[in-house]
């Protein structure tokens, strides 16, 4: 029997920020069984717009990884874990077991409970390459197979749906990669977003970022689809405009020369499901020719926030901001020793990602 993967909290992913995507173990219990839905097909030749709904609403996002992820080991009796002993690494995808596709943790404990060979031979997903290992599975007191894995096949949270673009209907949450919580790795997958409120404001403090705590409204109606997790963000189909729109009618994407350091304004929840503009201020605005991250530093200035949250925090991800009528970006990280500033990646970066051919991690990440 595999021992299932044990629930921590988002960690720090670079030295001076951190990620503001907020991971929601509350939302463990919510089941959607992955054989019931297909990744969406690439979209290709569509027509890019030149204004978007902007969002600023909770999304609850669920990541299904192609295949399942290695995060740790553990001792079965007194014995060393023999996927480990067997040389399977720490942040392996593994994707067959005896040329059989593994898709999921139930899969993975079925092909090993009935494998009547003595050694398995596993393809996994190590980096850029396909590496075949051979495992030799203990067999505990009560007559159980165990390989003394700790795996995870989906990650879920909360973050903020950036925009939507009705004329392809394609849109782009976050403004940064999800990545494993415990090996930090980016996550190759798919997956479903559904609508999500907000319940309560952990506070943010000088080395200790807040976070949003939030929860799957109606978990049985999906908003869209996950087909691209980027260093941009998340991106997928919809078939609709989203709900808790701030603004009915759509508003221009701007290029990164009309950003300017000064006033502008976020959309983000902090109550329920209410979308609310605040106050920040754009400062160290970067000059950039083509798609990079960091774009902007983002300091929150408006008093009801930084009263409510301290500034940036986790689950923010995403929250569109706005300067002179124009979505010119989203956030994107919080800095740890200062929460009341983070950064911004901007929004022409992400609209050019939503509309790149889906199913595949920008290189940004695939470097990192």
């Amino acid at each position: 029997m595999l021992s299932r993967h044990r629930s921590k909290s988002l960690r720090v992913f670079v030295l001076v920020a951190m990620g503001t995507f907020v991971f929601a173990p509350t939302l463990q219990n919510v089941q959607h069984p992955t054989s019931a839905y297909k990744p969406p097909v690439a979209w290709a030749g569509i027509r890019r717009a030149e204004a978007v709904y902007v969002g600023g609403q909770s999304i609850g996002i669920r990541l299904n990884s192609k295949g399942v992820l290695v995060v740790g080991f553990e001792h079965v009796e007194d014995s060393d874990s023999p996927a480990k002993a067997g040389h399977i690494q720490v942040g392996d995808v593994i994707e067959t077991i005896n040329g059989q596709r593994i898709h999921s943790i139930s899969e993975l404990r079925e092909h090993v409970m009935k494998a009547s060979e003595h050694t398995l031979d596993f393809v996994v997903h190590r980096g850029e390459a396909k590496v075949h290992v051979q495992v030799r599975p203990t067999v505990d007191s009560s007559g159980n197979k165990r390989l003394g894995l700790l795996v995870r096949d989906s990650t879920r949270g909360v973050g903020t749906l950036t925009f939507y673009d009705a004329a392809s209907h394609r849109y782009g949450a976050l403004g940064h990669v999800i990545t494993d919580a415990d090996t930090g790795h980016a996550i190759d997958g798919w997956g479903t977003v559904y609508d999500s409120e907000i319940f309560g404001i952990v506070r943010g403090s000088s080395g200790k970022p807040g976070e949003k705590r939030g929860r799957f409204v109606t978990p049985q109606i999906r908003l869209g689809s996950i087909d691209s997790n980027t260093a941009f963000g998340v991106f997928g189909s919809m078939k609709h405009v989203p709900p808790h729109l701030y603004r009915a009618r759509k508003i221009p994407v701007a290029r990164p020369n009309q950003v300017h350091n000064g006033e502008a304004t976020i959309l983000t929840v902090v109550h329920g499901q209410q979308v609310e503009p605040f106050t920040v201020r754009i400062e160290n605005k970067t000059r950039q020719t083509k798609p990079t991250t960091k774009s902007m530093i983002v300091h929150v200035t408006d008093p009801r926030l930084l009263k409510e949250t301290g500034g940036i925090v986790q689950g923010m991800s995403g929250s569109p901001i706005l300067q002179d009528g124009r979505l010119i970006g989203a956030v994107t990280h919080v800095f740890v020793s200062d929460p009341t500033r983070g950064y911004g990646v901007y929004a022409k970066w992400m609209l050019e990602q939503a509309h790149h051919r889906t199913g595949a991690l920008s290189s940004e990440v695939k470097a990192n």
